[in-house]
C-alpha cells in the first residue's frame, strides 16, 4: 500500500494522478516519489505544525494559513 497511517486522509485518485502526471505516467518512479513524499512528511511530522512556528514567513507574506489568509 503507498498510503499508510495519517497519510491515508490524502490518499485519492486525483493525489495519486498527480504524482502520476509528475511523473510522465511511470507508476515506478511515481510510486517511488510518494513514498518518498511521505517518508519526508513523516520526518517533518507535517500534521503536527503550528503557525506560530512560522510567524516570520506569515509577516512577509512568504506564507499563510489557510482559512486565515487576508487575500
Amino acid at each position: 500500500m503507498l498510503c499508510y497511517g495519517m497519510q491515508e486522509k490524502f490518499c485519492n485518485s486525483a493525489y495519486i494522478e498527480r504524482f502520476l502526471k509528475a511523473k510522465g505516467d511511470n507508476v515506478k518512479k511515481a510510486a517511488k516519489q510518494l513514498r518518498n513524499c511521505h517518508a519526508w512528511r513523516d520526518s517533518l511530522a507535517i500534521d503536527h505544525l503550528i503557525a506560530d512556528e512560522f510567524s516570520a514567513e506569515l509577516a512577509e507574506g512568504a506564507a499563510y494559513v489557510s482559512g486565515h489568509d487576508d487575500e
